[in-house]
């Protein structure tokens, strides 16, 4: 009996032990969270152009505001947040959030205290540096003509850390180039975004210097300067091709007035660009932008017309001539496993329009037959052990390559001399 209740003992020493550890395992962790964490800011240091608007992207918009914040706020707590020095940096307040307005470029402290219970302590600081405008040129040469440069790529230039107060002029030290801002909402990003675009008029090629104005109030400063070259339209004047080569007319012209290929179009001087057997004729793709192809041997005319003007600006000379192939590249190993069934290899001629057709063959398609894929590439099907040549053949050119094909069961195959070579010879 003894022996009994010392195991019942035991077995409730052991089950009670359990449960106290399940029971400090499974004690709700909140008030222990919450007595533990800390509220802190939500960066140590923030850096801004002047104004109170910062940015994504190019984009701009009056809920994108300059802001630090508490992170993990104490319930019924308050937070003020102040500014070392009010002529760099001003803050305001908004629940534990602090919206900035950034004046002038230099260095500031914000300060932010918590108020629980009437007693206020200290949460944090985070050191704000507002830099200055800087000019940054994007675009090193413009087409004559008018444009709006649509973002920050093909812009003019960037100005870096803007003032969102402020407003920005472009001076141009010659009345034969323009250019100025335009505010572009961008409903597309946000309901009250926006963007800031640059639009310019050239009337002369050449290399004009622009000067970057910064207005806030009845202020007005100098941020930078840059210089800018604008490039006349060119034309091409001769032009090589060979038959079956396509060129599309837009390459034709270089630097086109309003930087628009479409303000020009081509007419034929002395040929039908639509009979099948003139040396050129055209075409449009399926987006509407015309082509030339090269149709047979011989020279052709065309004529540049700039569209707005109604006047010819160039005349182009087309030289069709038939290329010969010089050149056969290809790619193929020495040696194949039966068990694979089948490899892929690669064959080109060069020039890849040469006029004589690339051939490739076998020798024995019965060991190893070739099929021609798409854009040069080959299937090799292997159908038996033993060896093949393989052709590569195109106008006067032909290349050939010994292929073995071997079956990894019938190692010690010799097939030179058609015979099994005896292991016990070894």
């Amino acid at each position: 009996m003894k022996q009994i209740m010392d195991k019942k003992s035991k077995l409730f020493s052991l089950v009670l032990i359990l449960s106290l550890i399940a029971g400090i395992f499974s004690m709700p962790t909140n008030s222990y969270s919450a007595a533990t964490q800390k509220a802190t800011l939500s960066t140590s240091e923030y850096y801004m152009g002047a104004g109170s608007l910062s940015r994504e992207g190019n984009f701009y918009a009056p809920s994108m505001k300059h802001t630090i914040y508490v992170e993990n706020p104490v319930k019924k707590a308050t937070y003020t947040f102040t500014s070392s020095d009010t002529k760099v940096v001003t803050v305001k307040t908004s629940g534990t959030k602090a919206y900035l307005t950034g004046h002038k470029a230099g260095k500031a402290t914000i300060t932010c205290n918590q108020k629980l219970n009437g007693k206020t302590t200290k949460v944090g600081t985070t050191k704000v540096v507002v830099s200055a405008p800087k000019v940054v040129r994007i675009e090193n040469e413009l087409c004559i003509g008018t444009k709006v440069l649509m973002n920050s790529y093909d812009s003019v230039c960037q100005i870096n850390n803007r003032n969102t107060s402020a407003k920005y002029t472009y001076k141009s030290n010659s009345k034969d180039f323009t250019m100025w801002e335009v505010k572009e909402p961008a409903p597309a990003y946000s309901k009250d975004a926006y963007l800031y675009l640059q639009k310019y008029t050239a009337k002369k090629a050449g290399v004009y210097t622009i000067t970057v104005n910064e207005t806030v109030g009845k202020t007005t400063k100098k941020v930078g300067s840059f210089k800018i070259r604008v490039v006349a339209p060119s034309f091409e004047k001769d032009l090589d091709m060979y038959v079956g080569d396509e060129f599309y007319v837009s390459r034709l012209v270089n630097n086109p007035k309003n930087n628009d290929y479409s303000s020009y179009s081509i007419d034929a001087v002395d040929f039908d660009p639509e009979d099948n057997n003139s040396v050129v004729k055209f075409a449009t793709d399926e987006d509407g932008y015309t082509y030339l192809v090269a149709n047979k041997e011989g020279t052709a005319k065309i004529e540049i017309i700039e569209t707005a003007a109604k006047k010819k600006v160039a005349t182009v000379t087309l030289k069709v001539t038939i290329a010969h192939a010089e050149e056969i590249e290809y790619d193929l190993d020495e040696e194949f496993d039966l068990d694979d069934g089948e490899a892929y290899f690669y064959a080109l001629k060069s020039p890849y329009n040469a006029i004589e057709e690339l051939k490739v063959t076998s020798s024995d398609p019965n060991i190893a037959e070739v099929t021609s894929l798409d854009y040069g590439d080959y299937k090799l099907t292997l159908k038996s052990a033993g060896k093949v040549t393989i052709t590569f053949s195109c106008g006067s050119i032909e290349y050939q390559k010994t292929v073995t094909i071997v079956n990894d069961s019938d190692d010690d195959y010799d097939y030179d001399d058609d015979s099994w070579d005896d292991e016990d010879d070894f």
